[in-house]
């Protein structure tokens, strides 16, 4: 849990708030925290970034295709969302 706070806080200062792959990292941190509101809500900011996150074409993105279609709906099941 230690190097994960360290990870998802070293990714909260390096990449703007939009970033698929931090807000991926953000809610997996929360969840490890036993925090369940902080999950959902960067689930939330996760879902809502994501169409443009997709369309932006970032390499990254495109490398980690599969991972952030499961996070997608693993985002979808916390949050209750379509």
């Amino acid at each position: 849990l230690h190097r994960s706070r360290g990870l998802g806080d070293v990714y909260k200062r390096q990449l703007d708030n939009q970033h698929l792959l931090a807000l991926s990292i953000k809610a997996r941190v929360a969840d490890a925290r036993g925090d369940a509101a902080g999950r959902a809500a960067a689930y939330n900011q996760f879902l809502d970034a994501l169409p443009a996150g997709l369309a932006s074409g970032r390499s990254e993105y495109q490398v980690h295709d599969a991972m952030l279609e499961a996070e997608s709906v693993r985002a979808r099941e916390v949050t209750g969302r379509d």
